[in-house]
């Protein structure tokens, strides 16, 4: 049948293999290369608008009010949350999995420009952004000297014209900034201007008309681009004429460390931060960038964050290769089947070319585990045959079946798929693209069995020792061992893990942080964590990159390091995790309502020394800022109309004195800089109330006599989840019994307004899985009742390797997995006689001894995979060679 599909569309066939190699010639850039990720990562729409000069309080009144309100209209997100801080309001809108970015984005702007009368006239225009918890493919330039032989615009546009590169970012080492600091002075002399003047005359500072009374002309504000230039601007004094900045301030130019810095190892350096959409095109752009960098010696990559998986990469190239010339120097050059070479070299390719178009355009990604899989089935895959496959068609159905129905019922893992479908595609494909080959070369098929192309391997025969044809002590004392090992082991399968491993040297791990946490104080929890692991020595690397709610570590673990060590890390309001596996303390949120936010702070607070006194409990972190101690006035309104005051001018002038605040920008270098107004006037709260004012009206005021003062408890933040006002707290510990917590919060707050809103995991927990459970499917399609207990044997052996490879290796389900369906794979294409054998066949013992004596880096998961396989194949041999013996004796 199948030479007659090949004779009745020839053309079809081979039209078809072609355009498939070429579609996935084409798609190749867009197949992902790592782990599997079938969850769409959360995208947050962050609305940012600032206010300068307000307090907490009055953001919450006159922003996240009509914020909250107006977004009640709006659909496409599933939560919102808001943080009012002093002079800027930031709310957070987490989408609906599968909604339209831009669609909700346009929604919410365009709400805000209809109901933009709902706002003060004084507030900024709103800035909207994505930030998403996707884990990005990037590389790490760093600069070696100052040299300026090489410019970093010429290379900034080399590399900017590189084919894959997605996002560029050039973070330098220091920042600039103009600091104009006003002379104490000036602040209590009525003859010069107030400094709501000089900060407004400042904004005006820049590329903007103004009109000159002295020569009663308008003219247009050349934009500073010197230091000096500042110096030189004339500042009006009530129109009876002007003084210098330089006079009444001093100007400098400052360094400052710079912001959401890339670190090596606690340092931060000049970088440039280069971002590519998936591994492969990070590969591909990691050769571009070493060729473009001899042109500009100054510059090196320090860092891409899948070096090792691109190095493993390499290693299973190396190892591809190193088969493929084997091959040709056995079956060509020794054996003279040079047809069969090239007929099984081809068909090798087309599937590999078949695999990728698949891969790509189902966005399954390929990881260690497939790569792997591919070069140990490559032998065996040599003598496969269609007609075998036919033989055992309902078995692989069944077991297709009852996969599809574990994976619906979450049995198994999505991440098993590409191994499985692997398998299929290795099964199916080969042979018949073998067969195409031979049809249109006109050639007779040569059919090369493995029992005629092999001899018994020489570590088999020394293994099987056949001299021995009775039992004796020994053996004996071998079963007894084993079994006792396996009832010890038998508890392991049926443990909880998740589908990731910590294999590899090369560690990532996340410091999380609430939406509310201030940027200040996540760079310096970040720092405090990163200096603890730093002098702890746990790694000689260690890369932090800073992002918008959390920091990004990347390290390689020394000698004798764990997981288990990183759990008592100073992370405070943070939540330290590894994304491969959680080795630390868990952490949960305990979160609190209350209409009346001081209210809250107090109730939050009573229950702090109760928690802490919970034996279960080992830390307990405040998630909010507490309030401190200020001072609420009012101005006597009849006061204010004799003075002809609309508002208070005093309240703008003392925010100018009391905070640092941005007043104009220049250019420097080729970027925007920042001139910052500063007033060096510390006081206290008894001087703040006696502290004159001039408003440039050429006298002072003192304005005690016309506020009425009362304390005030001043709220650094206020948080708000769902529209309502919340307050969390930080609990950390290990089976914590939360039924006791519950009932002792539920009696401290029953006398007051304030109540406990839900309890959740600081971060969503992995998916874990069983493992017996791909066993026992996998028994199920290589089941015989002739061999029943063989088969129980080979159970067995799957039991005390799985216990071997958690102790010798780690523990990984998806390398173990990959063995369970080279498993299947043999009793499928392997025949019986010889699937004791293969195991140590010439092959597999090279890509042992190969593996372990690989010199460049990568290829230890492949060694870790053929020594679990050859361990596998060892026990097997034994237990076979046992049952053997037993059967003879009796």
């Amino acid at each position: 049948m199948r030479n007659s599909i090949f004779q009745l569309y020839p053309y079809q066939c081979f039209f078809g293999i072609g355009c498939l190699i070429l579609f996935s010639i084409l798609s190749s850039p867009e197949l992902q290369i790592g782990e599997w990720k079938p969850e769409e990562e959360s995208q947050t729409l962050i609305i940012s608008q600032n206010w300068p000069g307000k307090t907490a309080s009055q953001l919450e009144e006159s922003l996240i009010k009509p914020w909250e309100m107006m977004l009640k209209s709006v659909g496409g997100y599933r939560e919102i949350k808001s943080t009012s801080e002093f002079g800027s309001v930031t709310l957070y809108l987490n989408l609906i999995k599968g909604y339209s970015k831009e669609e909700l984005l346009q929604s919410v702007r365009n709400l805000y420009l209809l109901n933009q009368n709902k706002f003060p006239r004084e507030i900024h225009f709103p800035r909207f952004r994505y930030d998403s918890d996707s884990e990005s493919n990037f590389i790490l330039l760093k600069r070696n000297s100052n040299s300026q032989k090489n410019s970093l615009r010429h290379l900034e546009s080399k590399i900017k014209d590189l084919t894959w590169v997605n996002q560029y970012e050039y973070i330098p080492e220091f920042q600039s900034e103009i600091q104009i600091e006003i002379k104490p002075n000036v602040v209590f002399d009525p003859k010069y201007p107030s400094i709501t003047e000089i900060f407004h005359y400042l904004q005006n500072q820049v590329a903007t008309i103004q009109y000159d009374p002295r020569v009663g002309r308008f003219f247009l504000n050349e934009f500073p681009r010197q230091k000096e230039n500042w110096e030189k601007v004339s500042v009006p004094l009530q129109n009876k004429g002007v003084v210098l900045l330089s006079q009444i301030a001093t100007i400098q130019l400052k360094r400052i460390t710079g912001k959401n810095q890339t670190r090596i190892n606690g340092s931060g350096f000049e970088s440039i931060l280069i971002h590519t959409t998936s591994v492969i095109q990070q590969m591909l752009l990691l050769s571009e960038l070493e060729s473009l960098l001899e042109q500009f010696p100054d510059w090196h990559i320090v860092f891409s964050n899948h070096e090792e998986l691109i190095l493993n990469i390499k290693g299973y190239l190396f190892f591809y290769i190193l088969i493929e010339i084997l091959f040709v120097l056995y079956f060509g050059i020794v054996r003279n089947h040079w047809f069969f070479v090239f007929v099984n070299i081809i068909s090798y390719f087309t599937l590999f070319v078949l695999i990728t178009f698949l891969f790509s355009k189902a966005k399954i990604p390929l990881g260690d585990p497939s790569f792997v899989f591919l070069i140990l089935i490559r032998y065996p895959l040599t003598f496969i045959s269609l007609r075998v496959l036919f033989v055992k068609g309902k078995q692989i159905i069944f077991f297709l079946f009852v996969f599809g129905f574990g994976i619906y019922l979450k049995f198994f893992p999505n991440s098993v798929i590409g191994i499985l479908l692997l398998l299929i595609l290795s099964l199916f494909f080969y042979p018949l693209v073998q067969d195409l080959l031979v049809w249109m070369c006109n050639q007779k098929k040569e059919c090369l069995r493995m029992s005629q192309s092999t001899k018994t391997p020489v570590v088999y025969r020394i293994l099987i020792n056949q001299k021995q044809a009775n039992l004796n002590y020994l053996k004996f004392l071998t079963i007894f061992v084993f079994f006792i090992i396996l009832i010890l082991s038998f508890r392991q399968v049926f443990t909880l893990i998740p589908t990731t491993s910590n294999s590899g040297s090369i560690q990532m791990a996340k410091l999380e942080f609430p939406t509310y946490v201030t940027e200040s104080e996540r760079n310096r929890i970040t720092k405090q964590v990163e200096e603890t692991i730093l002098n702890k020595n746990w790694t000689n690397l260690l890369v932090v990159k800073l992002k918008n709610f959390r920091s990004d570590f990347y390290m390689k673990f020394n000698e004798n390091v764990a997981i288990r060590d990183f759990s008592r890390l100073p992370t405070e309001m943070g939540y330290f995790h590894f994304t491969k596996e959680n080795g630390s303390i868990q952490t949960y949120t305990l979160r609190f309502t209350n209409p009346n936010p001081v209210l809250l702070e107090e109730s939050v607070l009573k229950l702090l020394p109760w928690l802490k006194s919970q034996k279960q409990i080992e830390e307990v972190v405040l998630g909010f800022q507490p309030s401190i101690e200020g001072l609420g006035f009012q101005t006597n309104s009849s006061e204010r109309v004799m003075m002809d005051w609309g508002m208070d001018p005093s309240i703008k002038e003392m925010n100018f004195i009391l905070h640092e605040n941005v007043a104009s920008k220049m250019v420097g270098n080729g970027k925007l800089i920042d001139v910052k107004l500063k007033v060096p006037l510390k006081m206290s709260m008894d001087e703040f109330k006696k502290h004159p004012f001039h408003f440039g009206s050429g006298y002072l005021t003192f304005v005690e006599f016309l506020r009425n003062y009362n304390p005030k408890k001043i709220l650094g933040k206020i948080y708000h989840k769902d529209v309502e006002i919340s307050m969390e707290i930080f609990v950390k510990g290990d089976e914590i019994n939360w039924d006791k917590i519950h009932h002792g919060i539920s009696q401290l707050l029953s006398k007051e307004d304030t109540r406990f809103v839900e309890q959740y995991e600081a971060s969503d927990e992995e998916p874990k899985y069983r493992i017996v459970y791909l066993m026992v499917l996998v028994m199920t399609l290589i089941l015989r009742k002739k061999y029943v207990t063989k088969y129980f044997c080979l159970f067995a052996v799957m039991v005390f390797i799985w216990k071997t490879q958690n102790i010798m290796f780690t523990r990984d389900y998806l390398q173990f997995s990959l063995l369970l369906f080279l498993i299947v794979f043999f009793q499928i294409t392997v025949p019986l006689k010889k699937q004791n054998q293969i195991y140590f066949s010439l092959p597999y013992i090279g890509l042992f001894i190969g593996s372990f004596l690989y010199p460049w880096g990568g290829g230890n998961y492949l060694f870790q995979t053929i020594t679990i396989f050859l361990l596998y194949g060892f026990f097997v041999l034994k237990w076979n060679h046992f049952l053997e013996l037993f059967r003879t004796r009796s």
